[in-house]
């Protein structure tokens, strides 16, 4: 079994890829809504919160882990993998494409904890040489997206503000440094068509994962199936994964997240 944590739905875009990458794995999502937004919180809490759904995870059956939170992967993968003895995939910035592809001004996007990270500057550091990498912390794109506000006139506004100040700017790609940024993809392809490159962790954390799990030699499940936790409230987990996923969805279960401290 895979398991997925993110602070909240973000990381449902990657588990949907999973789930086409390994149709015939069980696959576990649990969401962290209860301390929601990991952006806005400090390194030591993230850590707190990422060893008890690991340890949840790991309770439930998991042989491996994804990350799928970019706050979650800088502030503490690295922990995870010297604390348990299974594999952890994490998602990282796309700076090191941006580098490669792109010839012309990018904007990362992240969040308030991600853009402070150690790992994060270590990679501005080896591949941002010639300074045209630029971050930006988006912490209200986050609530948005997980307060399902993307269709809310506000909302509209609020981001054509953004990309057309990016636009105006001359930015040519956009690095999303969230899994809840992931959301905003339609937005930006209607909006501004041809008008910036769009890079993910989707394929990258995907082809990682798949290629780990099948080298722990995992018997394949007859009949697969994922199931979905949350911290909190389970409608928000619902709204988005009614929408997600052509599957009948199992039944959210909400957990006490304290009892895996």
């Amino acid at each position: 079994m895979i398991g997925i944590f993110d602070s909240g739905v973000g990381g449902l875009a990657i588990l949907k890829s999973l789930r086409k990458a390994l149709p015939l794995v069980d696959l576990c999502y649990f969401s962290d809504h209860l301390n929601f937004p990991y952006g806005e919180k400090t390194d030591f809490e993230v850590k707190k919160f990422s060893h008890q759904i690991t340890s949840f995870l790991i309770e439930k059956g998991c042989n491996l882990i994804v990350v799928a939170c970019n706050t979650a992967t800088i502030s503490s993968i690295k922990h995870l993998r010297s604390y348990y003895k299974i594999p952890f995939i994490g998602v990282v910035p796309a700076v090191k494409p941006a580098s490669i592809i792109s010839h012309s001004k990018t904007a990362v996007l992240l969040t308030r904890l991600s853009a402070k990270g150690k790992a994060y500057s270590n990679l501005l550091t080896k591949w941002n040489k010639d300074n045209t990498i630029h971050t930006f912390q988006m912490p209200g794109f986050v609530s948005i997206v997980e307060n399902n506000l993307l269709e809310e006139t506000s909302t509209t506004e609020y981001l054509h503000s953004v990309f057309s100040n990016l636009q105006k700017n001359k930015y040519k790609t956009i690095v999303l440094g969230c899994t809840h940024f992931l959301f905003l993809v339609p937005f930006i392809e209607k909006n501004y068509p041809g008008v910036f490159t769009i890079l993910d962790p989707i394929n990258g954390v995907v082809k990682q994962t798949k290629k780990v799990y099948r080298s722990l030699e995992i018997p394949e499940e007859l009949n697969p199936k994922i199931s979905f936790f949350t911290s909190s409230d389970k409608k928000i987990l619902e709204s988005y994964t009614s929408k997600w996923f052509d599957i009948k969805m199992p039944e959210i279960q909400e957990i006490s997240f304290e009892e895996y401290s």
